[in-house]
């Protein structure tokens, strides 16, 4: 029997995001039909309604489509998290086959409006923009190192699911902690192509502008990087800040600026640390 599982998603609750509008020019592109201290929560929705269709769960879908869209199941999160909190929080969503939900809860460090929503990326690490500006901080700067072993592309490498033990084996291997500022990135063994971070996006400069691994639209085994269209990697390509493109593992260089971004910790800085995946 296939093991069991559920799709997954994990947005930022915070309650800075009630006044995204209010900030100057058109640079967001997200959530414009109303308020919401969910990040990015369109953006989520659909990711879980993709995954649901993709996966045959006509029961999840059809709770997504009905009582459960995007504007009830946002409202049903406002009641899960009460008041809202005056310090951000991660939200973990568990979506079953059925179209039943658990949702889970976490405190989460403060981030600014500038990196969760960045205007750009920056090319190199540069100091803290001034306050008029919506260029992303550097700081805290991440260390992003690579996998010493090579991940098999699956559906749930393509899909977010609760099925994450490729995820977890390489971040044991990496020795990651969750104090430390350190992500790993997995890499596709059937073509040497980065896939993507352990639970990020990453961003590469190449070419005179930044990319990311592509994801193919009908999901074929033999297409893309065989990573996540992840909901954050999903808006900065909505918005431009960067296109799809493979990375060859071996194009990496040691020390060399980066980006990688979440749905609940919006955009970081890294640097790329060959030599520490062999500690």
């Amino acid at each position: 029997m296939a093991p069991q599982f559920h799709l997954l998603t994990t947005p930022r609750y915070d309650k800075q995001l009630l006044h995204v509008r209010e900030l100057p020019g058109d640079y967001v592109g997200w959530n414009f039909y109303q308020e919401s201290p969910i990040y990015m929560w369109d953006y989520h929705h659909k990711r879980l309604l993709k995954g649901a269709k993709y996966f045959g769960w006509k029961a999840a879908v059809q709770a997504l489509e009905t009582h459960l869209d995007v504007d009830r199941f946002a409202k049903e999160i406002d009641n899960f998290v009460g008041p809202c909190p005056e310090t951000p929080l991660r939200l973990r969503i568990l979506l079953s086959p059925e179209g039943s939900v658990h949702m889970e809860k976490y405190d989460i460090s403060a981030t600014g409006l500038e990196n969760l929503f960045p205007e750009s990326l920056d090319q190199a690490p540069r100091p803290a923009p001034p306050e008029t500006e919506r260029r992303p901080k550097t700081t805290p700067m991440y260390t992003l190192v690579v996998d010493r072993e090579r991940t098999k592309s699956s559906v749930h490498t393509r899909f977010k699911t609760t099925l994450r033990d490729v995820y977890d084996a390489a971040r044991q291997r990496a020795r990651l902690t969750p104090s430390e500022n350190v992500e790993v990135l997995l890499v596709n063994e059937g073509n040497g192509y980065v896939m993507e971070g352990s639970i990020t996006t990453p961003y590469f400069f190449r070419g005179g502008r930044w990319v990311t691994p592509p994801v193919p639209k009908e999901l074929h085994d033999a297409e893309g990087s065989g990573g996540q269209d992840g909901v954050s990697r999903r808006w900065a390509l909505d918005r431009g800040l960067a296109v799809e493109e493979s990375v060859s593992v071996e194009s990496l260089v040691e020390g060399e600026a980066c980006w990688i971004s979440n749905g609940a910790r919006g955009f970081m800085c890294a640097i790329v640390k060959l030599t520490a995946a062999q500690s």
